[in-house]
């Protein structure tokens, strides 16, 4: 999974590649090159899907290293950075299966060959409808301007790492928030909720 990954242009910042200097150097100088010639970035906040269902908190190396990026850029090479925040909705999820599992306590499996064929055989059914709700694109410079005149700060101030990480934490907590408003509560959703509020069985009248 890893290799489709790579070869379809992805890339992985686990924790101990990111310990070294060498490696964070590499990263930065390649995240330059992408904001240089207007390409586009997925990332996903919370790293990884939690096992509650709810919005955890964001967790993403690759945010940071973004905004990193963009105050160490000087000159006529400095663009503008747009986050646009993408909320996926589902009918029905594809790991309906290993899902119930995990939230008992079960370790996450390791994606296998056969694992991925069985999720591509499962996609050509029908599972429901999926709703994408695009937020609001947020200006990385207009977020800029809006913290130091709020803080009362310079742009020298927030350039040094303490501020610059505070910084990055509010703006992509103001994306996850953006990510909950279009949230969208799908029918298959409200039938599995009305079935455990009434685990002993509906009856027409309730029904009606």
């Amino acid at each position: 999974m890893s290799s489709f990954i790579k070869n379809a242009g992805g890339f992985n910042l686990d924790e101990k590649s990111m310990n070294s200097e060498l490696f964070r150097s590499v990263v930065d100088g390649y995240v330059f090159s992408l904001m240089k010639n207007n390409q586009l970035v997925e990332l996903y906040l919370e790293q990884r899907r939690s096992r509650s269902g709810k919005v955890q908190a964001p967790n993403e190396a690759l945010f940071d290293h973004i905004i990193s990026v963009y105050f160490n850029t000087i000159g006529t090479n400095k663009k503008d950075v747009i986050f646009v925040p993408v909320t996926i909705n589902y009918d029905r999820v594809i790991e309906a299966e290993a899902f119930p599992l995990e939230l008992l306590g079960e370790s996450v499996r390791r994606d296998t060959p056969f694992k991925i064929l069985k999720q591509l055989i499962f996609a050509k059914k029908q599972v429901g409808k999926v709703m994408i709700r695009y937020g609001q694109p947020q200006s990385l410079q207009e977020n800029i301007t809006k913290y130091l005149l709020k803080n009362n700060l310079t742009a020298t101030t927030l350039v040094q790492k303490p501020e610059l990480q505070k910084f990055s934490k509010k703006l992509s907590e103001e994306m996850s928030y953006c990510l909950v408003d279009n949230l969208i509560v799908m029918n298959t959703s409200l039938i599995a909720t009305a079935l455990l509020m009434h685990r002993r069985g509906i009856s027409l009248d309730l029904l009606d």
